[in-house]
């Protein structure tokens, strides 16, 4: 695709035109982006199946997480909506000097968004560590069972214990979309350990500021994240926010596990009192973070 740059932006030139009817834009300017916004791909949550509820173990790490509602009980998606939302985020959204601060204006109506305000709605903590960042060494130990001591050189993870392949998947599901199948990166690395380890993450900021990341971007191929998440914020604060006879999207796909995951001894770090299909439950066996 051809592209141009602009103030150290490369901005797509081939991008078809997008009708704006029926749009609601807070400024003017704000339309400039709509034809950006609207070719970005939706990145659906996906519904933990109910045989991942058998996996006690990873939902007591969810639950002490605050992370139940970003995988259980997933609404649907009100596309339109969630992309006028990301059209109309300010991009002085984060500045606190700006009457914008944490506020976004959609279809009129002021929808408050923040870290805080999405842990809250999430039911979490309020987060009041640092933002210190684990030592990539241990993460690399944790999650590989200690068969990898250190991180690798070529930046990505390439195998972990079965707790950290479950957790990747539904990270890579439903809160952090990566091109890299085959292995995990650090920051992605980081929030497994912390999600594994009990350790004190500000989830509210993730979605936060990957969603802020829309504002000042031309990309066309950047997933918008957690958007059956944002459209129950947007609703619950503005109930009539929704247009009459405004369709939703398709149920979020179930998200399963190969069972194959659960079967052996090398790193027992998952116990089920039910394998499918395996006269054997002892333990677990440690695997690639490659999809299958």
């Amino acid at each position: 695709m051809t592209k141009k740059r602009i103030k150290g932006k490369r901005i797509p030139l081939i991008v078809p035109e997008a009708p704006i009817d029926n749009v609601s834009f807070h400024f003017a300017s704000n339309a400039q982006s709509w034809k950006f916004v609207v070719q970005r791909r939706l990145a659906i949550e996906r519904k933990l199946h109910e045989d991942a509820l058998e996996l006690k173990e990873i939902m007591d790490l969810l639950v002490d997480a605050g992370l139940m509602k970003t995988v259980k009980d997933i609404g649907r998606c009100f596309s339109q909506l969630v992309r006028e939302f990301i059209v109309n985020i300010p991009t002085d959204c984060d500045d606190e000097s700006s009457s914008e601060f944490k506020k976004v204006y959609v279809r009129r109506k002021c929808v408050h968004f923040s870290p805080e305000v999405v842990n809250e709605f999430l039911g979490r903590s309020p987060v009041a560590g640092t933002d210190e960042e684990p030592d990539l060494n241990r993460v690399a130990k944790i999650l590989t069972g200690k068969m990898v001591k250190k991180w690798p050189k070529k930046g990505l993870l390439p195998s972990g214990t079965t707790k950290y392949v479950v957790l990747f998947k539904i990270d890579y599901a439903n809160w952090m979309a990566t091109d890299h199948l085959s292995g995990v990166t650090p920051p992605l690395a980081r929030m497994l350990f912390l999600i594994g380890t009990g350790g004190e993450f500000d989830f509210g900021k993730l979605v936060f500021y990957q969603t802020l990341k829309h504002a000042s971007s031309y990309a066309v191929r950047l997933p918008i994240l957690f958007p059956c998440l944002l459209s129950k914020l947007i609703v619950k604060q503005q109930p009539h926010v929704v247009r009459a006879g405004e369709p939703q999207g398709k149920r979020p796909m179930p998200l399963k596990f190969d069972y194959r995951l659960f079967v052996g001894t090398h790193v027992p770090d998952i116990v089920l009192s039910v394998v499918k299909g395996s006269a054997s439950t002892s333990g677990t066996q440690a695997v690639g973070f490659k999809q299958r």
